[in-house]
């Protein structure tokens, strides 16, 4: 009987450190989780700086050619509207 008890201690003493051990693991967890939270900003600026400045050289290019074209374009259609007119004389 005395036995079975400390068998029966001895394994909520088991029970209760590997729950401890399992609480330590996700504390652990759950503080480095902050820690990206509280520097994600800086951790994507310190990754994907180099990635945004090449997407806004890309969309830079993109405006300026598309701008050229439409220009041209435009220009064009001036050129044919003012040969297209009556010369007054």
């Amino acid at each position: 009987e005395v036995l079975a008890q400390l068998i029966g201690q001895l394994e909520n003493h088991r029970r209760a450190y590997a729950l401890q051990q399992r609480i330590e693991h996700v504390t652990r967890d759950v503080a480095d989780m902050a820690e990206v939270a509280l520097h994600f900003e800086e951790y994507i600026r310190n990754h994907f700086g180099p990635l945004q400045t090449l997407l806004e050289q890309v969309s830079a290019s993109c405006q300026l050619r598309f701008n050229r074209v439409f220009l041209s374009a435009l220009i064009a259609r001036l050129q044919s509207a003012e040969r297209a007119r009556p010369s007054a004389a």
